[in-house]
């Protein structure tokens, strides 16, 4: 559909480039002024390449609760409470794979993360 359709323009305005707001917001962002080290030390808490304790991460997207994800996510918390785990719980979106819903990754310090 182009730009020009009506439809399209009916439904909210495309600007020809990024507004003066977001392109300031981009610049201000998390990452300004940050080079080498600190880039780095930043991305890899980001993508969690260290972690301090158990991260159990839960698929929790549409997919997933079809699937049972918030029966998945209610065991798992009875559990690590029960065993006194202290497990980081985090629910995160689908990865794509959706016909293995509810996928559960555990990443536990010194190790990688693994899906299961």
């Amino acid at each position: 559909m182009s730009s020009n359709s009506p439809l399209l323009s009916s439904c909210w305005e495309i600007p020809a480039r990024p507004t003066p707001e977001l392109l300031a917001a981009l610049k201000a962002g998390p990452f300004n002024g940050k080079t080498g080290g600190e880039l780095d030390a930043i991305l890899a808490e980001l993508r969690r390449d260290r972690v301090a304790g158990p991260v159990i991460f839960v698929g929790a997207g549409t997919c997933g609760l079809g699937a049972g994800a918030d029966k998945t996510l209610a065991r798992i918390k009875a559990y690590c409470e029960a065993m006194s785990l202290g497990a980081d719980i985090r629910e995160v979106g689908c990865i794509g794979l959706c016909s293995e819903e509810p996928i559960v990754d555990i990443q536990v310090p010194g190790r990688a993360r693994v899906s299961c």
